[in-house]
């Protein structure tokens, strides 16, 4: 009876029992795993299909549902064969698709339908390591580009440097979108220079404070300047001087950030310091870090490599990712660099962390007394990509500053006879050899190939999307679409030719007045579209069974339109 109450029941009897909360990083992880299995099990028992973008795109394809997957291969076809701008507009046209009523379906592919860009990268990258680089080292570069973008309905945009058009006097800057892009440099077998293709793009925007500390400044400027004029005028000593100076920088910092405060009550724009969705600002080496750790993450078990330029000389960058990532850049002649830390000798107080400091690497390079070592670097000639003789100087030291040190290995190279700038780099590897280290610099070139070559294929900035989250999806789209067809193309020349019993070549499109003597990505995607054409010519991608539209009555109103009126239409269209 000790168990019971004054009604006879069971203590607890009505108490239900509480149930485990499921953390939102897992219950996302358990929805996604059963949506890619619903859309497996779908996709077995939809029909199955050999056309080239389905089989590119094989990997991919439990991400989206059945009639989505559909309208993925169809916009990514579209996508190919276009030339000109990259609108979904220009994808349906060359696809017979303009009086296709249900064109809204391929709009909401990249501004509504829930898919992850993370999830594709990580596959992509999975791809690309199994078929280039299945063992040894992962090289991977990381740079920068930016896309000129205009309007005032795209958001994200802002202010950058134009890399293009910018000298080494003379600045110039462009608004846009800046893109950070992680490429793995490997040597396909149909070519023999390294080729950059892209495995992750994240979008960079610029900080939402900038403008604003840039006023705060330029009135700090002001105020310094007016504060020194009247102490010169009033014959105050140097002391007074600077006290008075501090003091009108302190009052022009409170009246910027009164003045903020009356804008924003006003109700008029305010710059922030945190984004949009609520996140501080991180910047270009922040989100490298980002990057690069995820894909150690996607490789583990594999030695990571990232090469980059200046911009990416960060301490912070390379502490962040020494434990797991190999960093390469290329830095000042004025770095900081020290030797190594004495013993500790049993006093009292902290032990040093650095020896005495290292000649500068600019000083080296006037030295008479400095014994160069000559090295023949693969593709260091970026003319051409041939290797080239290179006379280099390195050591050991400890890069110390503000944020801490770091043990890294420098390096200090020239080229004899050739009017060329010395560089100098820095490597988290300090028992890596520093002809290693300047073959993976000299890879880096491909990624700036790749650039233009997506901009001038592909359609890189011809985008029209408004769309925060369209915007956001289009332009990795692109750049993954050029690592695809490069794969495409490296899966083509492993095959056999029945006709000749060799393995089969890609056509290189040469002249009479240019003559190529390997193929470039101009001819691989050329080869990609003849395969397409082929498989438009007997069997439209739109005009297919299992290729539904929102209205049946929009497919039976007319016919698909002969291939070559088709042809006729979109050379003629072409301007």
């Amino acid at each position: 009876m000790r168990n019971r109450t004054l009604n006879g029941k069971r203590a607890g009897a009505n108490v239900k029992k509480k149930r485990r909360k499921v953390p939102k990083a897992e219950s996302r992880a358990r929805d996604a795993r059963r949506t890619r299995a619903r859309n497996a099990e779908r996709r077995r028992k939809a029909s199955v299909s050999d056309r080239i973008v389905e089989r590119l795109l094989a990997p991919f394809a439990d991400m989206f549902g059945v009639m989505t997957w559909m309208n993925v291969v169809a916009l990514v076809t579209g996508v190919l064969l276009c030339f000109g701008s990259r609108t979904v507009s220009s994808a349906l046209r060359i696809l017979d698709g303009a009086h296709d009523s249900g064109f809204s379906r391929f709009h909401r592919l990249l501004a509504y339908t829930n898919w992850s860009e993370l999830g594709a990268a990580r596959r992509l990258l999975g791809i690309l390591v199994t078929k280039f680089a299945p063992d040894g080292d992962l090289v991977c570069a990381a740079d920068d580009t930016t896309e000129r973008r205009k309007g005032p309905n795209i958001r994200a945009k802002g202010v950058f440097r134009d890399a293009v058009r910018s000298s080494r006097g003379r600045v110039a800057v462009t608004p846009g979108l800046r893109w950070l892009t992680i490429q793995m440099l490997v040597r396909p077998s149909f070519s023999s220079r390294v080729w950059g293709l892209p495995i992750l793009t994240m979008h960079c925007p610029s900080d939402p404070s900038k403008p604003a500390r840039q006023a705060d400044m330029k009135a700090k400027a002001e105020a310094r300047g007016k504060a020194i004029a009247e102490a010169v005028r009033r014959g105050s000593t140097a002391a007074d001087a600077a006290v008075e100076v501090k003091r009108e920088a302190r009052k022009a910092t409170l009246a910027a950030k009164a003045k903020a405060k009356a804008e924003e009550k006003a109700g008029g724009e305010v710059l922030k310091v945190k984004e949009q969705n609520g996140r501080p600002h991180r910047t270009l080496p922040q989100r490298t870090v980002l990057a690069m750790l995820l894909v150690a993450r996607w490789m583990r078990g594999r030695t990571i490599v990232m090469v980059g330029d200046g911009s990416f000389a960060c301490k912070e960058l390379f502490k962040a990712l020494a434990p797991k990532v190999v960093c390469v850049a290329r830095c000042r002649m004025d770095v900081r660099l020290f030797g190594e830390a004495p013993p500790k000798t049993g006093k009292a107080g902290r032990p040093a962390k650095k020896g005495e400091r290292q000649v500068m690497l600019g000083e080296r390079l006037k030295s008479k007394d400095e014994k160069w070592t000559k090295a023949v670097v693969p593709g260091w000639n970026r003319a051409d990509g041939k290797p080239m003789e290179v006379e280099y100087l390195t050591g050991t030291a400890i890069w110390s500053g503000q944020g801490g040190s770091l043990p890294v290995r420098w390096v200090l190279s020239r080229v004899v006879g050739e009017k060329r700038q010395p560089s100098a780099f820095l490597c988290t590897g300090a028992n890596r050899d520093a002809e290693q280290i300047l073959g993976w610099y000299a890879m880096r070139w491909a990624v700036e190939v790749t650039f233009q070559e997506a901009r001038r294929h592909l359609g890189v900035e011809t985008q029209r999307q408004w769309s925060d989250l369209a915007i956001r999806r289009a332009t990795p789209c692109l750049f993954g679409f050029f690592s695809l067809v490069v794969l495409w193309a490296s899966n083509l020349t492993d095959t056999i030719d029945p006709g000749t019993g060799k393995k089969t070549e890609i056509p290189v499109l040469a002249s009479a007045w240019y003559r190529k003597r390997e193929p470039t990505f101009s001819d691989c995607l050329a080869a990609v579209r003849r395969g397409i054409w082929s498989e438009e010519r007997a069997n439209p991608i739109l005009w297919r069974l299992d290729c539904v539209t929102w209205r049946e009555k929009a497919r039976n109103i007319r016919n698909s339109t002969p291939f070559e009126q088709r042809t006729a239409e979109n050379l003629a269209c072409a301007a």
